[in-house]
């Protein structure tokens, strides 16, 4: 996404990158991990971080990372199946 930033025009990294996050959220959809929530909060990120091109400020690019961030970390998946698998559950008590 960087490269593309600095690439006059629209390429091969914007394609990419469009792609790239079109996959994940696709399989975490698919997966039940992600639901239209975390897509929609993302498109809303994505939609205000363009805004940003055109009303400078800074609050609203803000806003646009916060949102494209919590979509992102909303579709991910939860860790804690993972760790009661490695039988880390008695360590966890412990904390």
């Amino acid at each position: 996404m960087i490269i593309e930033l600095f690439a006059p025009g629209f390429g091969v990294a914007g394609i990419i990158g469009i792609l790239s996050f079109t996959l994940y959220f696709f399989g975490h959809f698919v997966a039940g991990f992600a639901n239209w929530l975390d897509i929609g909060l993302f498109i809303i990120g994505v939609i205000l971080m363009i805004l940003e091109i055109f009303l400078p400020g800074g609050i609203v690019g803000f806003l646009g990372f916060a949102s494209m961030s919590t979509g992102l970390v909303l579709a991910a998946y939860d860790t804690k199946q993972g760790l009661t698998s490695w039988e880390l559950q008695p360590l966890l008590r412990l904390l």
